[in-house]
């Protein structure tokens, strides 16, 4: 923009300091004694406009709080006369803060502002900035730059702009910014300095002669966002001189380190990208064209600094990515496998498909109920011909409905069983969270056990209900019969009736006593009356109890004892229950003239001592195919019950000798007797 002519009139070395307090002008003239200008002094606004119409100095550096005309008075007065409104203004103040004071300061023409304490480099800068601008518009209406310089220099300018466009990667277009800025303004030295965005450092890369190019790290303590906060040449002065002080030993040129250079700053929506420096014979001829062509070359490199940076950025976000996408496929990996291992362990049979009734997968024990070996049936369709068979029917019925099902179907025994195998199948449909249907979970399991003892239980309670018919029916006619018939019977018949009564009476209470019993047994319920249980005075004292019922019967009732016998934990009631069975048993079974033995003692079973009880008849026996159910409940080998007994007492021995961790044996033959042998272990063992 051209002067006008008032202002070519202005002496462009002098500076005019304005200011009341003398020490303050001291301060600033012997600031000031370091730059090439001439000052000149004030001590008020009114000897202060006398001097700038005498003196025209390019420049007026002002107090704003003064007596007779303060400093925003002074500038008001310049800016309104033709003559001195071309002078540059810089208020002096220590009103840092006063927004109304900058506000009404620049509305009235001031171009700056520098507070108190004033620093040399910053007021310096500004003062350098007003320089140049005055002297720009000094030389661009002396002289205009020949045509042919600037068509070169806007072709340096465009092969500039396309050799570091060609390239994202930094250290290359930076690389080439330095080889191209030293033909385009003969310069000697060519520095970009960067600061590093996340460590405090700047990197230079600096070039001599466009042949040697050369780049270090130096330490940067200033906050990039307080850099941005500031004039362009105080970022250049920050920048350069934080280089300047650790740039012993760099083949930079005496000019730059001596600050003797052109600089701007590489500034891109705001933020502070770096800075470019230009030293060269003729750096301080730099014009207004020099300024603009250096601008535009600055602002080329700036965009190609920016896009190799965002270009490296989208690269480690890329890697980023990348990343995150191997971790977490390694996680749905992981969890494919956690998930995997769980159908794998899962006691129940699990098939899986998709809205298409494709089946998505199958978990080995699904695979062993469905008699599948190694077929393999993911992305298989239900629909497939191979899929047949009753359970293939039941399982495509399941899953085609609509609502969750449940059934159980009768399957025959690949065992080769007689039996029927019982699969029970639960269907339920799979939905995400906005109700969309994902698919169709199947859940079927083997439950032929459970039906085992379901009938079990019902034959149990068959048992039950037969053992306890035949005594109430005895009881209930015997009782009628004494109601109806008592005034005509004697006394003897009567009380024959009522010993039968009572009898029947004690057959039902021991039978509800084993039931009870056999109940306990099968709930899990152990006695918690276990102690120190000598066998040998328990085994006496059951044989007395018993031993009327062997007289009676004629038979002989023995005790025999091969050993020392080591003491057992147990509930001494449950082992004489054991004890009474076993010889109760075999007295029944066993004819007038026969004998039953007891016999104690211990052994060693798989390294760990027992305890030997030994029960032994000269009675009936048992048949080979009998032998495996005469632990069944209510299973007698008299069939026609002449022989009294529930079939319960060696049910009940079997259940108290497993519960103790025992074992129970059988030996028998028919007409010649049986063996029977409980061992349990002892204290010592």
């Amino acid at each position: 923009m051209p002067l006008n002519a008032q202002s070519l009139e202005l002496d462009l070395n002098k500076i005019l300091i304005v200011d009341d307090e003398r020490s303050n002008l001291f301060l600033l003239e012997h600031l000031l004694q370091q730059c090439r200008f001439t000052t000149l002094v004030a001590h008020n606004g009114v000897q202060a406009l006398e001097k700038a119409h005498a003196e025209a100095p390019f420049l007026v550096l002002s107090d704003i709080q003064m007596p007779q005309m303060d400093g925003l008075e002074l500038c008001r007065q310049l800016k309104a006369d033709a003559r001195t409104r071309d002078m540059a203004v810089i208020f002096i103040t220590a009103h840092a803060r006063n927004a109304e004071f900058v506000n009404e300061g620049l509305a009235l023409g001031a171009d700056d502002f520098v507070f108190r304490p004033v620093q040399l480099g910053e007021l310096k800068a500004r003062i350098e900035a007003v320089a140049r601008l005055k002297r720009a518009e000094l030389l661009a209406q002396k002289q205009t730059r020949i045509v042919t310089k600037r068509n070169e220099a806007l072709a340096l300018l465009n092969e500039l702009s396309s050799a570091i466009n060609s390239s994202l990667d930094l250290e290359e277009v930076l690389a080439l910014s330095l080889r191209k800025l030293g033909p385009l303004f003969q310069a000697e030295t060519i520095s970009i300095l960067l600061p590093h965005p996340d460590r405090p450092v700047i990197t230079a890369y600096t070039s001599l002669h466009s042949v040697v190019t050369v780049s270090t790290e130096v330490p940067f303590e200033v906050d990039l966002q307080a850099l941005d906060e500031t004039l362009p040449e105080q970022r250049c002065q920050i920048l350069t001189t934080a280089l300047e002080r650790y740039a012993t030993g760099l083949p930079l040129s005496p000019a730059l380190l001596q600050q003797k250079q052109v600089c701007l700053p590489m500034v891109t929506q705001g933020q502070t990208v770096g800075v470019v420096a230009i030293t060269g014979a003729e750096a301080d001829q730099f014009g207004d064209e020099d300024w603009s062509l250096f601008q535009a070359a600055v602002n080329i490199i700036t965009i190609a600094v920016q896009n190799a940076r965002l270009f490296r950025h989208v690269q480690a976000l890329n890697q980023q990515l990348e990343q995150k996408v191997t971790e977490r496929t390694a996680q749905l990996l992981a969890e494919k496998e956690k998930l995997e291992a769980i159908l794998a362990n899962l006691s129940e049979g699990v098939l899986v498909t998709d809205t298409a009734q494709r089946i998505v997968t199958v978990n080995v024990v699904g695979r062993q109920l469905l008699s599948l070996g190694t077929q393999d049936l993911v992305g298989l369709s239900l629909d497939a011909e191979t899929l047949t068979g009753p359970l293939w029917d039941v399982i495509r019925y399941l899953i085609q409905g609509e609502t969750p099902e449940t059934t159980t179907i009768g399957l025959p025994n690949t065992a080769g069983s007689d039996e029927l195998r019982a699969i029970h199948l639960s269907s339920a449909k799979v939905k995400l969270a906005n109700n969309e249907p994902l698919g169709t979970v199947l859940v079927f399991s083997d439950v032929t056990a459970l039906t085992q003892v379901e009938r079990i239980k019902a034959r149990f309670m068959s048992g039950v209900t037969h053992e306890l018919k035949t005594p109430l029916t005895v009881i209930r006619v015997h009782a009628k019969n004494m109601l109806k018939y008592a005034d005509r019977l004697p006394a003897q018949k009567q009380g024959e009736l009522l010993r039968a009564i009572e009898n029947q009476a004690l057959l039902l209470q021991d039978l509800v006593e084993k039931i009870l019993t056999i109940s306990r047994l099968d709930s899990g319920e152990t006695s918690n009356q276990r102690e120190r249980v000598e066998l040998l005075p328990l085994a006496a004292q059951v044989l007395d109890e018993l031993r009327p019922l062997a007289d009676e019967k004629q038979i002989k009732l023995r005790q025999l004892q091969v050993a020392p016998i080591a003491p057992i934990h147990a509930d001494p009631e449950q082992m004489s229950q054991v004890i009474r069975n076993l010889l109760s048993n075999a007295l029944k079974y066993t004819p007038a003239d026969g004998v039953v033995a007891l016999e104690l003692g211990q052994e060693t079973c798989a390294g760990r001592l027992m305890a030997r009880l030994r029960v032994s008849d000269t009675g009936m026996g048992i048949a080979p195919e009998e032998q495996t159910r005469i632990f069944d409940r209510f299973y007698r080998i008299d069939p026609a019950h002449t022989i009294p007994g529930s079939g319960l007492g060696l049910s009940i021995v079997n259940e108290i000798v497993k519960a103790y961790g025992g074992e129970i044996r059988l030996q028998s033959e028919l007409q010649r007797g049986s063996t029977f042998e409980v061992l349990l272990p002892c204290l010592d063992g």
